[in-house]
């Protein structure tokens, strides 16, 4: 065939696929004219243009004889390799890659450890990139912005099927599958690499340290922040949840929510600052309403229902509140609460020992609220004073069984008056035996 000579400088090659045999050579220049064919050297060109690859850098695809390939950028996609469809743009990008297919880094050593996985997709400087000690061999990843899903040295990246979208998001992930990070370091995980799967991370830190966590919805600036190993935790709002470690099952919605939470789990916490001192212990807390429950700080089974509603302390346990203190009206359509009595679920049942005596020591008072947290200033209102039926359970010896008063905040005791219920009702029945002895001795005059 007529070769057609062009006065170029001695360091151009200008490569052209030939269809009589020279696909795949490079035409080279003598003096400054193009005089032959050549086999593409080890060592790589500077340009190189094949039938079905396109590759531009020095060193960029060396050794490398997949197809469907871009290749720009030094050393780009320069591994022996047979995979096809690889897209590398950036110095070093997928420069190990052996048969990992249809993989698309765009960035400085974007994907320069990958090696078999396929399908994974990598924009920005580090991304997905492995360390010289370990290979990436996950399937399915999303790695956007710089050192995102960069991976962990001493294991592979055999992870799949997550994002990392924003600098260092998921960054050490290891064998984690189906994890979204989504913000600056999330669910970056801890050094030693992020094995947990399912977790979604939308805000800036949230999740930062996952390890082997899993089913976690962290949604938020810094929520579940601390999260190591704590699983289907779902935190929402700034600082929701964010020294969580251990703790599982937790719901906390609202800034600052469940705040100092570590090992704590299955509690339910709906507002701003709802639950913000729990610490440790079982949980099983609900507080709904903004600051809400939060006075608990190890205290079990409490729910509190309404604005700033609290129990009686940080660590007391089984109590149900009802708004803050400044509620005045309960309102329900039924008017009475029901509670279990079976017979078949009580033992040495006896007549109660109280009667019209303890009624007659308790003194009924009208008073003038002055509380001390400001509420229902100057409100007229009638009751009791928890000190005075706490001398009434002193004389009767009945702390245990008529538990009229609660001191758990030694501050602010409480009172509990109907749980004379029952002594009233003795003490009408102590009335009506006088009644009928006092008509039977009326009827014999």
């Amino acid at each position: 065939m007529a070769v057609t000579t062009y006065p170029v400088p001695d360091v151009v090659e200008f490569p052209v696929a030939d269809p009589t045999g020279h696909s795949g050579k490079y035409l080279t220049t003598t003096d400054g004219i193009v005089t032959s064919w050549a086999t593409v050297p080890d060592t790589g060109i500077g340009e190189y243009i094949s039938t079905t690859s396109v590759s531009i850098g020095v060193g960029s695809m060396t050794g490398n004889t997949g197809t469907e390939c871009v290749s720009i950028g030094s050393n780009a996609l320069s591994g022996t390799s047979t995979a096809v469809a690889n897209i590398g743009i950036g110095k070093n990008t997928l420069s190990v890659v052996t048969t990992g297919n249809t993989n698309a880094c765009v960035g400085l050593e974007s994907g320069m450890y990958i090696t078999t996985g396929d399908f994974n997709v990598a924009l920005g400087e580090f991304c997905l990139k492995g360390t010289s000690t370990t290979n990436v061999t996950g399937n399915n990843n999303v790695a956007i912005g710089k050192r995102a899903m960069v991976g962990v040295a001493g294991t592979d990246t055999s992870g799949y099927n997550n994002i990392g979208i924003g600098e260092n998001a998921c960054t050490n992930v290891d064998t984690g599958h189906n994890n979204i990070g989504i913000g600056k370091n999330t669910c970056s995980g801890a050094v030693g690499g992020l094995s947990g799967e399912n977790n979604v991370c939308i805000g800036g830190g949230c999740g930062e340290v996952i390890t082997t966590a899993n089913t976690n919805v962290l949604i938020g600036s810094n929520s579940g922040a601390g999260i190591t190993t704590g699983s289907s935790n779902v935190s929402i709002g700034a600082a929701a949840g964010n020294d969580i470690t251990t703790g599982t099952n937790n719901v906390c919605i609202g800034t600052g929510s469940m705040l100092l939470a570590t090992e704590t789990g299955n509690n339910v916490c709906v507002g701003t600052s709802t639950g913000a001192a729990l610490t440790t212990g079982s949980g099983i807390n609900t507080c709904i309403g903004a600051t809400a429950g939060d006075l608990i700080t190890t205290g079990i089974n409490n729910t509190c229902l309404g604005y700033q509603a609290n129990p009686t302390g940080a660590t007391v346990s089984n109590e149900f509140t009802l708004g803050n203190g400044s509620i005045t009206d309960l309102r329900c359509n039924d008017t009475t609460i029901s509670s279990l009595s079976d017979i078949r679920d009580k033992s040495n049942v006896v007549a109660i020992p109280y009667g019209l005596d303890f009624i007659n020591s308790m003194r009924p008072v009208q008073f003038d609220w002055t509380r001390r947290d400001r509420t229902m200033e100057g409100k007229v209102d009638l009751g009791f004073i928890a000190q005075e039926l706490d001398e009434v359970e002193d004389q009767f010896d009945s702390h245990d069984y008529t538990r009229l008063v609660h001191k758990e905040n030694p501050e602010k005791w409480e009172a509990d008056p109907m749980k004379t219920y029952p002594i009233l009702i003795k003490a009408i029945q102590e009335l009506s035996e006088k009644v009928t002895e006092l008509e039977e001795k009326l009827a014999n005059v």
